[in-house]
């Protein structure tokens, strides 16, 4: 987390223009996790956890390909709004490729079988 921040600080302080900042910041968001990750990585390996790399990188890939049909399907959806004529299409153009690109991803993940969304589920049905 100390990784994260200080990146995200460093694209503030050292960046004027407003739309590098725009730019930057979820950038070193990103690389911030992914030092996260491999601290955490590194720790678990220290501790004699066993890390199962097959497993990640195939559910790392679920995510992803669900990701990007959940883009597709909002961006898509956006486009069809913006070419119709609906009253209070402004904020339809904002909720209605929110909620089809959730439903996408949700779809997706259940039929891609994703063992971390299944797992995720059952903690949450597990505290309700």
């Amino acid at each position: 987390m100390v990784s994260t921040a200080l990146l995200n600080l460093a694209a503030l302080v050292f960046l004027t223009d407003p739309y590098q900042k725009f730019l930057a910041l979820p950038m070193a968001t990103t690389v911030g996790v992914f030092f996260t990750f491999f601290f955490l990585c590194w720790g678990l390996k220290r501790y004699g956890v066993k890390f199962e790399y097959a497993f990640v990188a195939k559910e790392i890939f679920k995510v992803i390909l669900a990701s990007f049909f959940m883009g597709l399907a909002a961006w898509w959806t956006l486009s069809l709004l913006n070419q119709s004529n609906i009253p209070f299409a402004k904020v339809l153009d904002v909720f209605v490729p929110i909620v089809v690109g959730v439903l996408v991803y949700f779809i997706l993940v259940k039929l891609l079988k994703s063992e971390s969304f299944e797992w995720v589920i059952a903690r949450r049905k597990k505290k309700a």
